[in-house]
């Protein structure tokens, strides 16, 4: 599957996220949008969103939050998922 990856820390105006064409990228790949915050209509209602933080030396961790029945699910599945 495609990987989309919009970062929207730079976008100004709400009108210059058309340009980065994340509506039709929706329908074809996953998409990764960082600053999410500065644009939250940006994002569809029903998604996974993902934090990471540090969590020590070279460690991360991820906290998962879906939105929607799909989401929940993958998130799950994540969830269920050894630790590597």
């Amino acid at each position: 599957m495609p990987l989309v990856h919009a970062d929207l820390y730079r976008i100004e105006d709400a009108r210059e996220l058309a340009e980065l064409g994340l509506v039709d990228a929706f329908d074809r790949a996953a998409v990764a949008i960082e600053w999410l915050d500065r644009f939250p209509d940006a994002a569809p209602d029903e998604r996974l969103e993902i934090a990471i933080e540090f969590a020590g030396g070279d460690a991360r961790r991820l906290t998962l939050t879906p939105r929607g029945e799909r989401p929940r699910a993958l998130a799950d599945q994540l969830s269920a998922s050894p630790a590597r």
